[in-house]
């Protein structure tokens, strides 16, 4: 009887191993999913993270492009602004000679004034010089 004990407690020992087998085996079907699932969402947000940065370094260029664009608009205004500076130098030294043009045409204009003035008291004159050596 004692190997028919022993039988039945090997039984019993198989029987409970078994379900504690199977137990096991049920948590690590458990643990093995939620570990797959971590694993999926893990992937999918490193695919987001990737995208995210792909459109950060997009925008980056599209912003260095953007400053470079700008840089070189300053520049060309700064060409145009010392070519103005330049002309406006010009303009003004023009503007003095057209003045002193008109300063010195207005004086002129004056001494002929004066000329045509006593161009007209010489028939006058003239003509009282006549007398006096006719007479």
């Amino acid at each position: 009887m004692l190997s028919n004990n022993r039988a039945i407690h090997f039984y019993i020992e198989v029987i409970v191993n078994g379900k504690c087998i199977k137990f096991l085996l049920k948590k690590i079907f458990i643990v093995s999913s939620l570990t797959n699932d971590g694993i999926q969402r893990q992937h999918q947000q490193t695919e987001l993270l990737a995208s995210a940065m792909e459109q950060m370094l997009v925008a980056a260029e599209e912003v260095a492009r953007g400053a470079v664009n700008a840089a070189d608009a300053a520049y060309r205004a700064d060409i145009s602004a010392e070519n103005g500076e330049e002309m406006v130098g010009e303009i003004i030294v023009s503007i003095k000679d057209i003045s002193q043009v008109v300063s010195n045409t207005a004086s002129e204009s004056e001494q002929i004034q004066q000329v045509n003035r006593n161009l007209e008291k010489l028939p006058s004159e003239s003509h009282q010089l006549v007398k006096q050596f006719v007479v």
